[in-house]
């Protein structure tokens, strides 16, 4: 056929993947398929300072591995109701709104964000392989998972801690304060460590719950009182005062008391337990295990971070 400009071809409908192509391969002329196009565009997209309005991929089969935005900036990624994988959404210096990925099949491997800034990950009958944020900047809004999963051990800065005293503790003098001393941590903590068997230490910043649970005895015939409460870094938390009332010999001498309280965290930051009484009869009471159950310590002192 005579020679014929593109501009005066007649226009395309959608393509299928069928049509044919000139390309050079190695220094050869050769043609490729619409579809082989796709494939080779379809496995990534890479934005470099540049502005993208969003990524949409839904009812596809196969993979797209991975979406890499430098100094640019991405509205949205949405994948929905495809098979294959996700393998990555990687933010250098950039700004991306959010990535949903809804009814799904296999798997989403991870989001990283390096110095940049991502509002929302939301996964909804997918899986996730894991959330990175390293010196980001602004807020990252949501993770929302949705009859989906993610990893409990893939959540950094964790941390739980339990520690008891095994002893008996007395007080030596009425109307004095006196620090609890613990002997014993949980061979599980993580994040949480105890200092001078009394500092309760932190590794992260962050909101914890904070719990101790102390049994009493008083070996008077009188009832007596005893007050306890907490301390942060050296000063008594607001607020955190509990009084019991340890009854007398004849009426059993023996009572547990148990509170738990919020606090605000500061890496390194400690917590300590502290106690009084009015009368010195009244003891921190450790009882060894019997035949049918086991010791009782005096004190149990347990911390976990929930925010």
């Amino acid at each position: 056929m005579a020679n014929v400009k593109i501009t005066d071809l007649t226009a395309a409908t959608a393509l299928g993947g069928t049509e044919l192509f000139e390309t050079v391969q190695s220094g050869a002329s050769v043609k490729a398929s619409a579809q082989q196009i796709k494939t080779y565009v379809g496995s990534s997209l890479n934005i470099t300072g540049g502005v993208l309005g969003s990524v949409t991929i839904s009812n596809s089969v196969g993979s797209f591995n991975s979406i890499t935005i430098t100094n640019g900036t991405i509205s949205s990624v949405s994948i929905s109701n495809s098979v294959g994988s996700f393998n990555s959404v990687t933010i250098n210096n950039g700004t991306i709104s959010s990535v949903i990925i809804s009814n799904s099949v296999g798997s989403f491997n991870s989001v990283t964000v390096n110095n940049g800034t991502i509002s929302s990950v939301t996964i909804s009958s997918s899986s996730l392989g894991s959330v990175t944020v390293n010196n980001g900047v602004g807020n990252f809004s949501s993770l929302s998972i949705t009859t989906g999963a993610i990893p409990f051990n893939a959540i950094t800065n964790r941390a739980i801690g339990q520690f008891e005293s095994h002893v008996d503790q007395t007080a030596t003098s009425a109307n004095v304060a006196y620090v609890v001393q613990m002997n014993n941590a949980a061979d599980f903590n993580s994040g949480i460590t105890i200092a001078s068997s009394t500092n309760v230490t932190v590794a992260a910043t962050g909101i914890y719950s904070v719990n101790a649970s102390i049994q009493f005895a008083n070996s008077d015939s009188t009832n007596h009182n005893s007050t306890f409460w907490f301390r942060k870094d050296g000063t008594n938390i607001p607020n955190s005062a509990s009084i019991i009332s340890v009854p007398k010999v004849a009426d059993g001498g023996k009572t547990l008391a148990q509170v738990t309280i919020f606090e605000s965290m500061t890496i390194s930051s400690y917590v300590q337990l502290v106690w009084s009484v009015n009368n010195v009869a009244v003891t921190l009471d450790y009882s060894s295990a019997t035949a049918t159950a086991p010791e009782v310590p005096s004190v149990i002192f347990n911390m976990q971070r929930i925010a």
